[in-house]
Order: structure tokens, then sequence, then C-alpha cells
């Protein structure tokens, strides 16, 4: 049934191939070629062209011919133009990009949620991705204006991280004489913060008294002074390192790793939710726990943003004892 799409009518059928969504400038173009497109799938026959606006660029082609110059070699790619065309699954491929409007896109966040369950994290994330390419779209002067669309509210959940007993647990089912890459791999983690990828990218001219991570989630280098289990790890490292190799945990095999990462997980009768990125909250939250302000937190996980590192500012627990103290 043909519904309006800001200034215009769009028809909507599917059939053996997909679903066909063009776009009309009136409801009556829109019902008329759905009425006889519907008969053509009925009887066998080609489906009739749309007589609808045949000038202008749709947003799915656009999408297109957009991706790689927006997205292209970078990290989050292929989620983020999946996020993008989402958005024409919704309006059809058909769809105008200069008809995308305000409207429009509270019709989409409404269908995200209402249709396909979508909790506020990820509507904000699919709708991101669409106000990236329609950015795009203003700057190639294909729009005169990015519509805007309202953020969703995320709850903050709670961040799993080990205690000193869960972490002597794992470390005692991972230290195996079969398993000490992975043993020392993941107290280096522990003790740095490191992302999985950014240690594996490390090579040892990025390693001293310090670990310098160069190729970061964020873009942006920093380096971590290394606690005394962390140069542990490097001094085991050291010693088993290819000669042929100038990456310091060369001999992980990162997706190897979370299989016997999950198996020492079960054996120690920790939960679900525990993953190798846990370790990185693991450190974080101890930093808190410990006295480090947020400041200086932020800066060792290497966040672009200090508001990601308040997820453990409730961690500090004397904080508020102390402005009493002071009142």
């Amino acid at each position: 049934m043909a519904r309006q799409r800001g200034r215009k009518w769009q028809a909507d059928i599917r059939t053996t191939e997909g679903r066909l969504r063009p776009t009309f400038d009136s409801q009556v173009d829109a019902e008329m070629w759905e009425a006889s497109a519907r008969q053509a799938v009925s009887r066998g026959e080609p489906i009739p062209s749309s007589n609808g606006p045949s000038e202008g660029k749709t947003l799915h082609a656009f999408i297109t011919e957009s991706q790689g110059y927006l997205w292209g070699g970078s990290k989050a790619e292929v989620t983020s133009v999946a996020n993008a065309f989402l958005s024409t699954k919704f309006l059809g491929e058909d769809f105008l990009l200069a008809d995308v409007d305000e409207n429009i896109l509270i019709e989409y966040v409404e269908w995200l949620i209402d249709h396909r369950g979508s909790a506020g994290s990820t509507v904000n994330k699919k709708t991101v991705a669409l106000n990236v390419v329609l950015k795009h779209a203003k700057v190639r002067k294909l729009i005169s204006e990015v519509p805007h669309v309202k953020r969703m509210k995320e709850p903050v959940g709670r961040t799993r991280f080990l205690t000193e007993g869960e972490e002597e647990e794992l470390l005692c089912h991972l230290n195996h004489p079969n398993y000490q890459a992975e043993f020392n791999f993941t107290k280096f983690l522990l003790y740095t913060a490191a992302r999985g990828g950014e240690a594996l990218r490390l090579t040892w001219a990025d390693v001293s008294d310090v670990a310098t991570f160069w190729d970061t989630k964020g873009g942006l280098p920093r380096s971590v002074p290394l606690a005394a289990k962390a140069m542990e790890a490097i001094e085991w490292a050291k010693s088993n390192k290819s000669n042929t190799n100038n990456y310091v945990w060369s001999m992980i095999d990162y997706k190897q790793y979370g299989i016997i990462f999950g198996r020492a997980k079960d054996a120690a009768r920790l939960d679900e939710s525990v993953i190798p990125y846990t370790l990185r909250h693991t450190c974080a939250s101890r930093l808190v726990q410990r006295g480090i302000d947020i400041t200086r937190v932020s800066k060792w996980l290497g966040h672009a943003d200090i508001t990601t590192t308040m997820r453990y500012a409730h961690l500090a627990p004397n904080d508020l004892k102390e402005a009493a103290n002071v009142l």
C-alpha cells in the first residue's frame, strides 16, 4: 500500500526477486503502479517501469558510490556500510536522496524500534552512519541541509571486570606448559589495558620500559608504562621470539587465543560475560579503584573522549567521602 514519504508517495510490493519501493509525485500514481505491478507479477509478466521521477540520485546509489570514500580502509568499514544501507531497506532502493527529510528520519527510527526491536545504542549507530552519508551529500551540494535526528538515550550497563580472586583462577587455568603464550599474553593485556589488536601489532621497536601502541582504535598513538607483571610477560615473549618476525606476540593466533581463553574461563567457573575485552575493563577499573584520577586513566586507555572513561568513575570509592570530609 502506498505511503507518503516527505513530499513524495512510495509504492510498495514484494516480488520473488525482492521488494520494490519506487516513489511518485502523487498517491494516485503510486497506487496505480502498485496495481499494475501486482497484476504483472500474478501473470508472470515483467513488472512495468515506474513513472516516478527519473531525475535525481537515489539514496542507495549515493551510498554505493560514496562508501569507499567515507569508510574505505577504516576498522569499522563493514559495519558502517551495513548500517548506512539499512536505511534503504526501509525506504526502498528507489528513494531519492533529496527526499530524505526530518519526518522520514523519525519514521526510520520508529521502524528500527518497533519492527526490528533495536535498542537506543543500536538506533544511534544506524542513524550516525546515515548522518555521515547526508553530511557528505551536503558537501557535494546534492542536498541543501542535513535533516536533524534525535539521539536516543543509551542506558549505562554494568561494566564486567575481574576480581583479584577471579584473575588468579583464570591465570591458574592458563598456566599450563602448552598455553604459556596465551598465559603471558593474558597478563600483558591485564596490566596494560591494551586491546587485542593493538597488542598483536606491537613490534620490538615499540617496547622498552613502556609499550607504545601506534595503530589504535582512535587513530592516536599512546605509550603505557609497563608494570612488573606486564614486563614479566614481555620478558617471556623476548625469550621465545622468532628471528623472522618482528612482532612481540607473533606466536599468538587471536582466534585460537579466544578458544583457549574460553576454556580457561569455563574451568575457572566464570560467567559468559567474561571475554578477552574484560581484561581491559579490569585494568581500567583497578586504576580507578586505587586512586588514579579519571583524566590519567583516560590517557592510559587512549580514549579520545573522556566521557567514555566515565563508565569507571563510580568505582572511585573515596571521592564522595573526601568531599563530605571537606564539608
